[in-house]
């Protein structure tokens, strides 16, 4: 489909990179970017104690790793 937008400056710039460096048009680099931004579901946080965020392929650092970094292990 053809459609006319305003975009920032900034947000063409980072298309036009997407879809250079992917080998792909600019149309399929905003296209993509919108799917992927439109599919994030947004994060309810409800933590009573401080936290962030961990990558679903982070590590997990165990008591253990901790007390063996800190020479008590």
């Amino acid at each position: 489909m053809r459609i006319t937008v305003k975009l920032d400056d900034d947000v063409l710039e980072c298309a036009r990179s997407l879809a250079r460096e992917r080998g792909m048009s600019l149309g399929a680099a905003l296209s993509a970017s919108a799917r992927r931004g439109l599919s994030t579901r947004p994060t309810a946080i409800t933590r009573h104690i401080p936290g962030f965020d961990v990558s679903p392929d982070g590590r997990r650092i165990t008591a253990e790793m901790v007390r063996v970094a800190n020479g008590d292990g």
